[in-house]
């Protein structure tokens, strides 16, 4: 059974959120790396909520930050190849 085509257009556009909100924590995330080697050493810290993170703990969490951004943006391709297939 095919989906009628007001839900294949709520996919396409949650698959495009998920693209789009993927990318653009990835894209902080890399800004985050720069800024932190620019500082000179590797970290990630939050002014907003008083930790900081150096060296290797730093780096797990931009590694899984990095992760979970590629598989919100696998997600929402996933979704937008079902739209298009209109499983």
């Amino acid at each position: 059974m095919r989906k009628s085509t007001g839900a294949a257009i709520s996919g396409k556009s949650g698959a495009w959120f998920s693209i789009l909100g993927g990318t653009a924590t990835l894209a902080l995330v890399v800004n985050q790396v720069w800024l932190s080697l620019d500082a000179g050493v590797w970290q990630f810290s939050s002014p907003k909520y008083g930790f900081l993170f150096l060296g290797v703990e730093a780096v797990v969490i931009h590694v899984a930050l990095t992760l979970g951004a590629a598989l919100v943006i696998g997600i929402g391709w996933r979704g937008l190849r079902q739209a298009r297939v209109g499983i």
